[in-house]
């Protein structure tokens, strides 16, 4: 049997906020953005964090919003919440104002004087395994790719400083690659090929290169 937990905030929405529990004895967390209907395993209780505050200074005369009480007139952020079935908390946030007439580092420490650390590093804990995967893969790619261009450097029978400058092109092909796509990643690169064949280095080479990339150089 699963039971629902529906968080809303008002008068805004679009709040994010931290839920936990526990099922079969292992901790579960994940963020949500109100209004949001969660699924839940059949548990008696979950942990719902709401920010303090949120929003930040936009050239606007509004700071953002912060966290009032929740439907039952708690006013602690954090509370337990009983499941039964379908469960409904709303959490109440009023406007703040942003002063122009106040020095701007008053505003600057009186906004980050409301910052909750623990939230974010409980976000930021949450978020870790996806980083960490995500550089996993990102780690994988370029150590394929270095590969590949130094079997193909070393097939050319390169060395010394050349192969030194030709492996710097690889690496700048490698930096855009992660910007840009397409059409403005060959534009881009071509440009950067350009300037390693002013200093000697030879076109093929830097086509070759620029292949394995999976980019077209242009030199006119």
């Amino acid at each position: 049997m699963t039971k629902t937990l529906i968080i809303q905030s008002t008068p805004v929405t679009g709040i994010e906020m931290s839920v936990e529990w526990v099922a079969d004895a292992t901790p579960q967390q994940v963020w949500i953005v109100t209004n949001k209907t969660l699924t839940l395993p059949d548990i008696a209780t979950a942990k719902v964090t709401a920010p303090d505050v949120c929003g930040e200074p936009m050239g606007t005369e509004e700071l953002g919003w912060k966290f009032v009480k929740w439907e039952d007139g708690s006013t602690e952020r954090k509370r337990t919440v009983t499941l039964n079935g379908s469960t409904t908390v709303i959490a109440t946030y009023e406007q703040q104002v942003y002063y122009p007439t106040r020095h701007y580092t008053r505003r600057k420490q009186k906004f980050e004087a409301k910052v909750d650390d623990e939230v974010y590093g409980l976000r930021t804990t949450a978020l870790k395994p996806m980083m960490v995967e995500q550089q996993e893969v990102t780690t994988a790619q370029q150590a394929r790719i270095e590969s590949l261009v130094g079997d193909y450097l070393n097939a050319q029978g390169l060395y010394g400083l050349d192969l030194h400058h030709y492996r710097n092109f690889s690496m700048e092909l490698w930096g855009l690659s992660r910007l840009f796509k397409s059409a403005t990643l060959n534009k881009e690169a071509s440009e950067k090929a350009k300037k390693w064949k002013t200093r000697g280095l030879q076109q093929t080479h830097l086509e070759n290169i620029a292949k394995l990339f999976g980019i077209t150089l242009t030199f006119t």
